[in-house]
């Protein structure tokens, strides 16, 4: 059997360098590619160990600068995104243009049919259709990320990990001897190591505003919208004998308004920007879920409106805790993923 030419896209971390590892061993002509995204040395030292890497699994290595279009399309977008009271998920979007748009491009450049990624996520095809699923590891699937994905891309991308857990993957890796840093990678690859306020700060000014409770008194004051996001307890600076949250934010006004927890609870929530993976409207919703962030479970859902040609209502079975404005919602039939949208409220 022929095995074809695959693009290993090789951030230097464990879970693309074992991805390599496992393709090249099935018989794949592999070939790593890493993408230089920012100049900071967090950065550089990725590109590094993905060279080491590839070295060590004797595979052709090529870095791609992508910088200008991540500053673009990623870090403005992020703070952008904060500047006007929303809370961005930038990895969606470096999925989207970056890893599986420019760098999918690259591949077909470099002769390879199919891109590779550490992605803990499952594709599975029949028919000619390709369906996306969650990680068989729960607490590491990233099937969250990923809901932008269409039917060209998903039937050029296999994930190698999307089975596994992360131990096996560090097991894999102290085996083949692999030259990468088994901890955990940060989540925002481009803040190294700094925290969210002293990035923002960097890029715009923090303009001070007034925190007010829902009956609209002034209660406190903030330092800047960008510091907060909906469902925040601590940091509000508010004394108070009840605890109090962030229900909403109020860019216009510059304002921060804040509530008793019951208040973070919705019925429903907004979306735009719909994706379907297959690329058409579910014809049944029956057993449809979404989750409204990342780390916070799926909710089982009773009913999704269409209210525009990109636009929906999503109606949950129960109330769902602190939905925000910028976040996804990714809908999902048991572990598959049908589409989502982007959270407007």
């Amino acid at each position: 059997m022929t095995f074809p030419r695959v693009a290993v896209a090789m951030s230097g971390g464990v879970d693309s360098s074992v991805a390599a590892m496992l393709l090249k061993q099935t018989g794949y002509d592999v070939i790593g590619i890493t993408m230089l995204l920012t100049d900071s040395e967090q950065n550089i030292d990725s590109v590094d160990h993905a060279a080491s890497v590839a070295a060590e699994l004797r595979i052709k290595h090529h870095i791609i600068n992508l910088s200008g279009q991540f500053q673009t399309n990623v870090i403005d977008y992020f703070c952008e995104s904060y500047r006007n009271g929303l809370t961005p998920n930038p990895c969606i979007v470096c999925n989207r243009v970056i890893k599986f748009g420019t760098l999918l491009e690259y591949a077909d450049y470099l002769g390879a049919s199919h891109l590779a990624t550490g992605h803990y996520a499952r594709i599975q095809s029949s028919q000619c259709v390709y369906r996306l699923y969650k990680g068989l590891n729960a607490q590491k699937d990233q099937s969250y990320f990923l809901y932008r994905l269409n039917q060209t891309q998903l039937s050029r991308i296999i994930f190698p990990l999307g089975e596994m857990s992360k131990d096996q993957v560090r097991r894999l890796a102290a085996d083949g001897a692999l030259p990468v840093n088994l901890s955990e990678s940060q989540d925002i690859c481009f803040l190294d190591a700094l925290d969210y306020d002293s990035f923002l700060e960097s890029h715009f000014d923090f303009i001070p505003g007034e925190i007010i409770n829902e009956k609209g008194d002034v209660v406190g004051y903030h330092k800047g919208i960008a510091r907060f996001t909906v469902g925040q307890r601590h940091g509000l600076g508010v004394a108070s004998n009840i605890p109090l949250y962030v229900i909403a934010l109020d860019p216009v006004r510059n304002r921060i308004i804040v509530g008793e927890e019951h208040s973070l609870l919705k019925s429903s929530v907004q979306i735009t920007d719909l994706h379907w993976i297959s690329g058409f409207w579910p014809d049944d919703i029956s057993g449809l879920s979404a989750r409204i962030r990342y780390r916070m479970p799926d909710s089982p859902i009773a009913s999704l409106e269409r209210n525009g040609q990109n636009t929906a209502t999503i109606q949950f079975e129960t109330p769902v805790r602190a939905v925000t404005p910028g976040q996804s919602a990714v809908i999902y039939r048991c572990d598959e993923v049908v589409g989502g949208g982007i959270i407007t409220g």
